[in-house]
């Protein structure tokens, strides 16, 4: 005797086997997606060449700041500043890190910049 299915299992089903068959083909897609760009990933690269800068600046500060509920949060913010001399001319540049980078550039007094020529 054959088992019935009521519309809803029958539903379900479908479903389960749609869910499967879209995880496979976005894998699929993702997958080529992937290879085409780790073929080119530094190609934007190319007309670039490899500065050393040196530090002028490495900071951490302390911020305060209040969450939607109101509670006083501290968090600390982390920042590099450095300048490299190309063709007589000084270029300067200061930007936000975080904490391990922080502790790997702190016996570093230069640090190597992409420039693009």
């Amino acid at each position: 005797m054959a088992i019935t299915k009521s519309v809803g299992q029958k539903r379900k089903k479908n479903l389960r086997i749609f869910s499967v068959l879209l995880f496979l083909l976005l894998t699929y897609g993702l997958a080529k997606l992937d290879q085409g760009v780790s073929s080119e990933e530094l190609s934007w690269v190319n007309g670039h060449q490899i500065v050393n800068a040196t530090v002028t600046d490495l900071r951490e500060e302390e911020e305060q700041y209040r969450t939607l509920k109101g509670k006083r949060r501290t968090r600390t913010n982390y920042y590099l500043a450095y300048e490299f001399s190309l063709q007589n001319e000084t270029f300067s540049n200061s930007l936000e890190i975080n904490g391990s980078q922080f502790d790997a550039f702190l016996d570093q007094p230069a640090i190597e910049i992409l420039y693009d020529s």
